[in-house]
């Protein structure tokens, strides 16, 4: 028995010694790992900061050449989120989250064109306290042809800025996700887009034609006319608007799955196809780069060849070719895009 005691112990000591040798490199502190975490962190958020910059600014020129007899909506095309430890450190500020700080101005909005900068703290617009929460809906509560006043803080001064509103024939959140899908949706008031599909597409024109298609479901009233879709995402809408910061994101990016998930039958894609493609060509993109997207995507994505691949689309040769045909009859003066996109 104590032979039998002796060989547990050696062989406990052999375990214990080889344990022991295990190579892991470096000792590495929880100070030191939390510093680097947080400066991917702050990195992360300046990625998703420009490409949120981006999407809108090509979504922008979009909206902008639409024409509609129906609700203007007011639009300055400044982007906000809260002063948080993060964009704090981006924007060499002292952190706040309940205020709000601009992160970007759309390019040839009314916004750019006033005294407004990147790093502002919007303190009032027209008198009225400003919180993260309800920026939006005060611009949204703008009257047009009325100048806006908004009282800024900018590096620990004060100033009044005037911005006068543009009117917008739709009212769009431009969202970017944080997955790597190749995906794309609009939602009730918006239209996101992933990370997946910023890798995917290769130009602007690319990037206008996806988000032209997924203007053309709002502008259709796809959304509406799809099965509680409408109603679940009106209320996303209202509760994330575009914020960028990145807890929320995370959280944004989780619920904005199920909007991934929601089905329009394969005549609206059809239709949103074609609407989709005009509002691209409207706003002065190469539509004909539409083919290399649904190109690449059966090169790349072979099963998107098959009727069985998300059934509610069609194929990717199919949206190729109906592509290529629309481009034709544009160029030979056989559709008029007006007349679709009144």
């Amino acid at each position: 028995m104590f032979s039998r005691l002796c060989k547990k112990i050696v062989f406990l000591g052999i375990i214990l010694g080889i344990a022991s040798c295990v190579s892991v490199g470096p000792y590495i502190t929880k100070d030191e790992f939390n510093k680097v975490e947080e400066d991917l962190r702050v990195k992360a958020l300046g990625v998703k900061i420009e490409r949120t910059i981006y999407v809108n600014n090509i979504g922008y020129k979009l909206l902008k050449s639409l024409n509609s007899q129906e609700k203007k909506y007011p639009f300055l095309g400044v982007l906000v989120t809260n002063l948080n430890k993060y964009t704090a450190k981006i924007f060499g500020k002292i952190p706040d989250e309940g205020k709000v700080i601009v992160y970007g101005l759309i390019k040839g909005s009314p916004a750019e064109k006033s005294d407004l900068k990147i790093g502002d703290i919007i303190l009032t617009i027209n008198n009225r306290e400003v919180l993260p929460s309800n920026f939006y809906s005060l611009v949204r509560g703008l009257t047009l042809n009325k100048p806006c006043r908004i009282f800024v803080e900018r590096d620990f001064d004060y100033r009044e800025i005037t911005v006068y509103p543009e009117a917008l024939p739709y009212y769009v959140n431009f969202l970017v996700v944080e997955s790597p899908d190749i995906n794309a949706s609009a939602f009730s008031g918006g239209v996101a887009v992933t990370y997946g599909l910023l890798s995917f597409i290769k130009n602007d024109d690319e990037l206008a034609i996806v988000l032209g298609h997924e203007l053309a479901h709002l502008i259709k009233g796809h959304i509406l006319k799809s099965e509680g879709v409408g109603i679940l995402f009106s209320a996303l809408a209202l509760a994330f608007g575009r914020n960028v910061d990145i807890p929320q994101s995370q959280e944004l990016g989780r619920l904005l799955g199920r909007i991934f998930q929601a089905k329009f039958s394969r005549d609206f894609e059809r239709e949103a196809d074609f609407i989709g493609t005009l509002i691209a060509y409207q706003g002065g993109f190469d539509i004909s780069k539409g083919i290399d997207i649904w190109e690449r995507m059966a090169i790349e994505i072979p099963g998107s060849l098959s009727s069985n691949f998300l059934a509610n689309h069609p194929t990717s040769g199919e949206r190729l070719l109906r592509i290529k045909k629309i481009a034709e009859k544009i160029r030979n003066k056989e559709i008029n895009p007006q007349d679709y996109l009144k």
